[in-house]
């Protein structure tokens, strides 16, 4: 986190309201940058009454906002009633339920989503490409690989690789892939996934599973993942920061521990880098709007309609805010940290640090890159790193 952009949206935002209430000179006509600066500054307001508690006079001014932001022709109007909506969360249900009733026009399919996030959102899209590709390269020169795939999904990310690997000059003569994965569900559609991949590319692949979170495994549990796995390549793509606190205490260090002791060749983290886990509630509104004002304001340069980005923030990112947003700490599961502190568990728990490699043709019109001293990329918006892509090997 940037200590000098600490307080500087909060600090201008209250400057701005009260420039307005207290001019005397004669106002200036509302324009819809200006609505929508104040808006904002209404918004970094009422989080600060609600970390005063002063819980009844942020209801009435948020629901006065709510208002004011519905009947808005910003084009910031959405970014606000969605922080709106997670306010909301602390104060009541009725301000949270006329809220969502506000946010309801914008919702899309389910499938709809899932293929603009796997296809149109290079905030997931294309960092999940180039972790594909920093895999398969760890591939190279062997004839068995194993792959552990934490936070595995559906396994759309190693069936991808599943066609990469079968394209190369040289194939694999056994792929054993180690799926890691709270949902039963997503579990077994992976597992199927795989296997239909894996029979259409005339490939030998061996699959198997963990139904639960890395951080709920067993001491047997990882026993059977050390008899399996032989140097392994591990992939956890936008996966660690879910990682939940066992007995109020910290474990995501333990678990990089307890990787590191497979001696992997290769692990590779993709992270949003932002610090979601500060439990001031005021400084956590901060980090949350300075990431995902920019990743809405990236969503809008997309060359798709209206509709599905307007669909993209209210259903996927949205519910990120909401989440990120929420009043007990210890239920949230987007809780995201900076890349130079998944660097420094990286480095206590004793990997060593491996810059990731990009083809030099590689551009993005999107995304600036920049590589930092400590041997990680940031994916940057605006000036704004949005996600890291950092590699490592035991």
């Amino acid at each position: 986190m940037d200590p000098n952009r600490k307080k500087q949206t909060l600090t201008t935002g209250v400057r701005l309201g009260m420039l307005l209430e207290n001019s005397l000179i004669e106002p200036t006509p509302i324009t819809s940058h200006t609505q929508a600066s104040c808006n904002q500054a209404q918004l970094f307001n009422i989080v600060d009454l609600i970390a005063q508690q002063r819980m009844q006079t942020a209801q009435q001014q948020l629901n006065q906002l709510l208002d004011t932001i519905n009947s808005s022709t910003d084009s910031d109007a959405i970014t606000h009633l969605i922080f709106a909506r997670a306010l909301a969360e602390h104060l009541s249900d009725e301000v949270a339920d006329k809220a969502n009733l506000y946010l309801k026009p914008y919702e899309i399919p389910q499938i709809q989503l899932f293929n603009l996030l796997a296809n149109q959102v290079p905030l997931v899209s294309l960092i999940s490409q180039l972790a594909i590709g920093l895999l398969i390269d760890a591939c190279d020169g062997r004839d068995e690989i194993t792959l552990v795939d934490i936070g595995i999904g559906t396994g759309r990310q190693m069936v991808a690789l599943l066609h990469q690997l079968a394209n190369r000059a040289r194939r694999l003569q056994r792929i054993h892939i180690i799926g890691i994965e709270p949902s039963e569900e997503s579990l077994s559609l992976a597992k199927q996934a795989i296997a239909t991949a894996a029979q259409q590319l005339e490939l030998e692949v061996t699959f198997t599973e963990f139904c639960n979170g890395i951080e709920n495994l067993d001491n047997q549990d990882w026993q059977h993942l050390r008899d399996r796995c032989d140097s392994p390549i591990i992939n956890a793509s936008f996966a660690l920061h879910h990682i939940r606190d066992q007995a109020g205490q910290d474990v995501r260090t333990v678990m990089l521990q307890r990787l590191h002791q497979l001696n992997p060749t290769l692990i590779v983290l993709a992270e949003p880098n932002t610090d979601h886990l500060e439990s001031d509630f005021r400084i956590r509104f901060q980090n949350c709007w300075r990431h995902y004002s920019n990743v809405f304001k990236m969503i809008d340069a997309l060359a798709i309609d209206q509709q599905s980005k307007a669909g993209l923030k209210t259903c996927f990112f949205g519910r990120e805010v909401v989440d990120v947003l929420k009043a007990d700490n210890t239920a949230r599961i987007e809780r995201h940290e900076t890349a130079q502190s998944w660097v420094n568990r990286l480095k206590q728990s004793g990997y060593t640090l491996k810059l990731p490699y990009i083809d030099d043709l590689f551009n993005s019109s999107i995304f600036t890159i920049q590589t930092h001293a400590d041997h990680y990329l940031n994916f940057d918006y605006n000036g704004v790193p949005l996600v890291s892509l950092i590699c490592a090997h035991a």
